[in-house]
């Protein structure tokens, strides 16, 4: 007896015709799915280097012993009253600024530094002081700490000093009206 041959057709092996090992349809699928998770492990990675972290939060117990510390290795210079007006914060408005300013600095360098900032360049102190005042913005003069506003002054007094004697501003009775 004879049997049918198949005929042989050019690029077709009997395996695919006979229904032998067919491709998976799923593997596709596995393949999309494993690259996705490896790409989003790399970007994971990366992330986490390019992006800066949080800062650390402080116990409170540390900040009062930081306090303490610079309390008992520093003592108040009075840099003077001020009482500067502000047009640049709110267009429009006219804020007046009143408030006494007082450097903390080591006790080596208070005489040093009571000489400089209220006899030598007490005038020039004073207008670095009322220019950062002035220049300072809304949110600026909000905040209740005043950070950026001693940062500055503090920056500015030490420059025109020509070294770091202070290391802290203390801005005290501070009083802000819009006009």
């Amino acid at each position: 007896m004879a049997t049918e041959a198949t005929p042989e057709v050019p690029g077709i092996v009997d395996d695919d015709v006979a229904g032998g090992d067919e491709p998976s349809k799923g593997g596709g699928f596995v393949k999309i799915a494993v690259f996705v998770v490896v790409l989003m492990g790399i970007e994971a990675v990366v992330l986490m280097f390019v992006l800066p972290s949080a800062p650390a939060e402080q116990s409170t117990e540390t900040e009062v012993a930081e306090a303490e510390t610079i309390e008992n290795e520093t003592v108040e210079v009075s840099v003077g009253k001020f009482a500067p007006t502000n047009s640049r914060a709110a267009p429009g408005t006219v804020i007046h600024l009143q408030f006494t300013l007082v450097a903390l600095v080591s006790p080596d360098n208070e005489v040093r530094f009571d000489e400089a900032v209220n006899k030598r360049y007490k005038h020039q102190v004073r207008e670095k002081v009322i220019k950062v005042a002035r220049s300072s913005s809304l949110d600026d003069l909000s905040d209740p700490n005043l950070s950026t506003i001693k940062r500055l002054v503090k920056e500015e007094i030490n420059k025109l000093l020509r070294k770091s004697y202070i290391s802290e501003i203390v801005i005290s009775d501070f009083k802000r009206t819009e006009i």
